[in-house]
């Protein structure tokens, strides 16, 4: 009653009941059996076209690889300004060069304050001063000759119509000068000594530069004088700029002059020529504020902004550390280099694109030139959530490896980016799908781990050979200590090729760095092959897939199920160790995997657990149940241990591998001893009941399918009805058990049975070898043994011995 009713619990439930006492809530439990059927379902059990199901998973995963690929949305920098508290550490994570705002900013303005202050120099002043003061004199000469009684000085008399002497020498030397003065050079007639003395003093004033305006920070000595002029061509520097006087100074200096070349004279004379040299005094230099001002700018547009590089790995703020201007300026150059938030949308978008781009290339161009690429909505869902841990797990150690160094340490934490487990996908993939198909899935996933590392031909590198490696090293891998065996191996190989890598790109380090290296790429295998056998046996329970090491597990006659098929159907038993003989002899003859059709033989009919008494290999000499069934009736009865053995197979988690093969051993094929049956009683009946009967209906008596889809199944189908048949043979001589076989293989690919799987007629030839080989070899000829009395043989031996 107990097994009755375990029978009716929902699918997968009766196991997970006798393992842990959670599962003890029937809520918890429908739920996880649904999950479970949805993993195993192929088409995941939604109700939507395949396609879209695949396009939407690839667009998931795209966007997820892409978030990896995106820094920028895992570490963003948040705005600081100065003075604040960093919450975090932030470091570089690569090399930046940054301009320095502020000290471009105070070079350009040195640059501009010692931008000299433009005069224009009048290099003809004195010249032109002296030739004016000639024509003066020369004028006024003449003027006291054609008028010598001209007497006036001062104002013009009413009367008179003639400018006064001051007047016209006020108009010709457009200067103002006194009466006192202006008699002083009529007494002097206006002579050449007179005139020698004035311009003098003058001439000696423009040894310095003199100008009408001089800006304050001339005077102040803060900034430099240059001087140009028509003559001179570029600037020329000041070297002193107490050279450089104003009008008052000049008069000043003047004085001076006169009074040292002049000293024997007499004061009032002295005095009246300084007043004379002072009035005819002009600035023989003109400030220029509009080449002054040119000259600024083109002085700040030469300065060349300030750079200082940030190196990667270095650290820019530490966690409770305020924020300084020069902490500030790198963080902002870290923000608008991408390392901020700002960009990210962007870069996020542009990686979605690349991620989506790759996969559409790894999908489509596989399928179409390898043929066992796994295109199930599932596998694309395994391989995916394969990609995503390794992805994970880099982004894991690149993470630490970003962190300060750990005191104690002796090595830069930068390498423990190389501790990176990365060719755990290709331990797994390789260990669920073909060898060759790891070694591409390792390709592809090198691509996309080089893309997140800032090193990208090393990390990639190392990633392509280690995930070839763990991919070959997995291939037809028998027991559960493969992937940490293969760890080693790969740990070892992955050292010494990272050291090369480093020495290839003349990365020139510490002999402890090269040991760092060494030990983080050797612990990566033996991490990927610890992670590796403990994810193995989940993703099998998750999505049913069945490994070489579960299959050995399964092939174990102490296996839980096969223990109680030897107990309840112990006829079907023995038929299935013979048929699992077969199928893996001849598996081997045709490049088909032996382990698989061999497991698979064993399982195929463990369906026949329910109802076992009606299989006549189980009757033994029982009355056979069927003599009072109708054909039909019969026919149901034998279908359902398909059936059956389907929901047992998921129950005990035997994998698809199992469930294919169990579900196509009988492929369409037609129950002809019963259908038969049914024809005859139909026949034997009265016209009038066969006419409120209705006709057979032959699909009621064929299997529900699908025929084989792989060559195991096929050799399992073939067995299974070469093994049933064979026991038919009263003698079984080599010779008739050849006639068997051909006729049952002939007959089943007649009937079609093998239209969809990948044997041959060649195969078909090898196939029936192998099977008459295993069959001979079980009904062999033996020798009968003479029957004796034990007392009788006993005599016989001690007579021997006596003689």
């Amino acid at each position: 009653m107990a097994e009755k009713h375990s029978d009716k619990l929902p699918l997968n439930l009766m196991e997970l009941n006798k393992t842990s006492n959670i599962f003890n809530k029937i809520k918890f439990n429908v739920f996880l059996h649904r999950l479970m059927n949805i993993l195993h379902d192929p088409d995941l059990g939604l109700p939507h076209k395949k396609s879209f199901i695949l396009h939407f998973f690839m667009f998931l995963l795209a966007l997820f690889i892409a978030f990896l690929l995106t820094p920028q949305f895992l570490h963003p920098v948040i705005e600081y300004y100065v003075g604040d508290v960093a919450i975090s550490d932030i470091k570089a994570r690569k090399d930046i060069l940054v301009e320095d705002l502020n000290s471009t900013e105070k070079n350009k303005i040195k640059a501009a304050e010692n931008s000299p202050i433009i005069f224009d120099l009048n290099e003809d002043r004195f010249v032109t001063l002296t030739n004016r003061i000639d024509a003066v004199f020369t004028a006024m000469k003449e003027e006291l000759n054609k008028n010598p009684a001209n007497k006036y000085v001062g104002k013009q008399p009413v009367e008179g119509k003639v400018l006064s002497l001051k007047e016209k020498f006020e108009e010709l030397a457009d200067i103002k000068i006194s009466d006192k003065d202006i008699l002083f050079l009529k007494k002097e007639n206006f002579s050449k000594n007179i005139k020698g003395d004035i311009l003098l003093p003058i001439e000696k004033v423009y040894k310095k530069f003199v100008a009408g305006f001089i800006p304050p920070d001339v005077k102040n000595g803060k900034k430099q004088v240059a001087f140009r002029s028509s003559k001179t061509g570029p600037e020329k520097i000041l070297n002193k700029n107490s050279d450089l006087i104003d009008l008052k100074e000049a008069n000043v200096f003047l004085t001076k002059i006169i009074n040292s070349e002049f000293g024997d004279k007499p004061l009032a004379w002295q005095m009246t020529v300084n007043r004379i040299s002072s009035a005819f005094l002009t600035p023989n230099v003109s400030y220029n504020q509009e080449a002054t001002e040119q000259n600024k700018k083109l002085a700040i547009k030469n300065i060349e902004p300030v750079f200082y590089q940030i190196k990667k790995g270095e650290m820019i703020v530490r966690e409770g550390e305020r924020i300084s201007p020069v902490q500030l300026i790198k963080l902002q150059q870290l923000f608008a280099s991408g390392e901020g938030v700002s960009k990210a949308p962007f870069i996020l978008f542009f990686n979605f694109l690349s991620s989506l781009f790759l996969l559409i290339i790894m999908y489509f161009g596989l399928k179409k030139h390898y043929k066992n690429f796994p295109d199930k909505n599932k596998d694309i869902l395994f391989i995916g959530i394969v990609i995503i841990i390794c992805l994970i797990l880099l982004r894991i150690f690149l993470g630490l490896a970003e962190q300060p160094n750990s005191p104690g340490i002796g090595y830069k934490n930068n390498f423990i980016g190389h501790l990176t487990p990365f060719c755990l996908g290709g331990l797994i993939i390789s260990t669920f799908f073909t060898p060759l198909f790891g070694i591409l899935f390792a390709i592809f996933l090198a691509v996309f781990g080089s893309f997140i590392t800032n090193t990208p031909i090393i990390y990639g590198s190392s990633f392509f050979i280690s995930g070839i490696v763990a991919a070959s090293l997995m291939s037809g891998s028998k027991n559960r200590r493969a992937p940490l065996n293969a760890g080693f191996l790969i740990g070892c190989i992955n050292a010494v090729f990272l050291v090369l890598l480093y020495l290839s790109q003349h990365e020139l380090l510490a002999f402890t760095s090269y040991l760092s290296i060494m030990f983080y790429g050797f612990f990566s295998g033996i991490l990927a092959g610890i992670l590796a056998s403990g994810l193995i046996p989940l993703f099998e329970m998750l999505f049913g897939y069945t490994t070489d090491m579960r299959l050995l597990e399964l092939a174990s006659l102490d296996s839980t199920l096969l223990k109680k098929l030897m107990i309840n159907a112990p006829g079907t038993y023995h038929h299935s160790i013979v048929v699992g003989n077969m199928v893996e002899a001849a598996a081997r003859e045709i490049d088909a995997n032996p382990l698989v059709a061999k497991v698979g033989a064993l399982y195929h009919d463990i369906g026949k657990i329910k109802k076992p008494l009606y299989f006549i290999e189980n009757q033994q000499g029982e009355q056979n149940r069927h003599e009072k069934l109708a054909p039909s009736m019969s026919s149901l009865i034998l279908i359902s241990h398909v059936k059956d053995g389907l929901e047992m197979a998921r129950r005990y988690g035997l994998g698809e591998m199992i469930f294919d093969v169990i579900q196509q051993h009988h492929g369409t094929s037609l129950i002809s001893y019963f259908f038969n049956k049914a024809i005859k009683q139909r026949e034997q009946l009265s016209d009038d009941k066969k006419a409120v009967l209705h006709n057979i209906n032959v699909e009621n008596f064929r299997y529900p399918g699908p025929c084989p889809q792989n060559k195991e199944a096929g050799l399992v189908m073939l067995a299974d009805s070469v093994e049933a048949a064979s026991r038919t043979l009263q003698t079984p001589t080599p010779a008739r058990v050849q006639g068997l076989v051909q006729k049952i293989i002939m007959g089943i690919f007649n009937d079609g049975q093998l239209n969809e799987c990948e044997i041959t007629l060649k195969d078909l030839h090898l196939i029936s070898r192998a099977f008459v080989k295993i069959l001979t070899g079980m009904f062999h000829h033996r020798i009968e043994y003479p029957e004796l009395d034990p007392k009788a043989l006993n005599r016989k031996v001690n007579e021997n011995l006596n003689h």
